[in-house]
């Protein structure tokens, strides 16, 4: 059963209106000053720590918890529609994530679509995971993490590591992600249900990103491609969201494929609801689930 607290932020969200409003060229520019405003309501915990993470192939920052093993590493891409700068948003959540794996994460502040589109922000990933193993973190000891566009590019990365024979990291978990652009087979019958993404500005996240690339290129729109040899997955989806399908697609592909997949399927909360960890319990619970299942494969 949804908490109270959910249902009160649920219509908090849709009374604010900063959310499922149609974005497109015309307005980015005004939604990415938009959404910085809301980065004070995510203000990171007195317990974590943030620096900056120095590399000349991509931009990115260090975030650990007091229990962070420092020889253990969570890479993680944050969401944004491939088209928001989200790094700051997302501390608390990734604090809360460095807490709860008792690993250390390294979040990549990608580049984003449309001014640079695929394959710039996964290039940039890549080259974060390859950085890693030269610095002598070993793969078994790296779990890779994202939601929505961060869950994406975490896909496709993984796709990308199989083609140029990369070890794998030791799992891998996604929230909510996009998993095909050719939105075939998208719950667009969530349409109405879904508080943060309607398909007119899931349109818009897709053009920008792919450019002239496909949308049934197999690496950008993961699903497409094939999941043998993947790492353990866990991915957590609401029912409600209008990319819902993308995740119990990817889960049942992947397990057809020998993959270990443990899928949660939400009722009656939103996409990537773990984001408000500081506001509701499910949140909470569910970051508590993500560092039990990353803790399985990196203990």
């Amino acid at each position: 059963m949804v908490s109270v607290r959910s249902k009160v932020l649920v219509q908090v969200i849709k009374h604010a209106g900063l959310l499922n409003k149609v974005i497109d060229a015309d307005n980015l520019e005004y939604n990415r000053r938009q959404l910085k405003k809301l980065e004070k309501y995510f203000p990171v915990p007195r317990w974590a720590k943030v620096t900056t993470a120095h590399s000349d192939k991509f931009r990115g920052e260090w975030v650990s918890a007091p229990n962070s093993d420092k020889t253990k590493i969570l890479l993680y891409l944050h969401g944004g529609g491939f088209v928001f700068n989200a790094t700051k948003l997302y501390r608390d959540l990734i604090a809360r994530l460095a807490r709860f794996t008792g690993l250390t994460i390294l979040s990549i502040d990608y580049s984003l679509a449309p001014e640079h589109p695929y394959p710039v922000a996964l290039n940039e990933t890549l080259a974060a995971y390859k950085w890693l193993i030269r610095e002598g973190y070993r793969a078994e000891n790296i779990a890779l993490g994202g939601d929505s566009a961060g869950g994406a590019l975490v896909l496709s990365l993984l796709h990308k590591l199989r083609e140029y024979k990369i070890s794998m990291p030791a799992c891998a978990f996604v929230m909510s992600p996009a998993t095909d652009a050719t939105l075939e087979k998208t719950s667009i019958e969530n349409s109405d249900k879904d508080i943060y993404i309607n398909l007119q500005s899931l349109r818009f996240f897709i053009e920008s990103y792919f450019a002239n690339t496909p949308t049934d290129d197999s690496t950008a729109s993961p699903l497409l491609g094939p999941l043998k040899d993947f790492p353990p997955l866990q991915i957590h989806v609401d029912k409600s969201e209008i990319m819902y399908n993308d995740s119990v697609r990817f889960a049942d592909k992947a397990r057809r494929a020998g993959v270990p997949v443990e899928i949660y399927e939400a009722d009656g909360l939103f996409h990537v609801w773990h984001i408000f960890a500081r506001y509701i319990p499910e949140a909470k619970q569910s970051i508590k689930d993500i560092g039990r299942f990353v803790k399985e494969y990196t203990s």
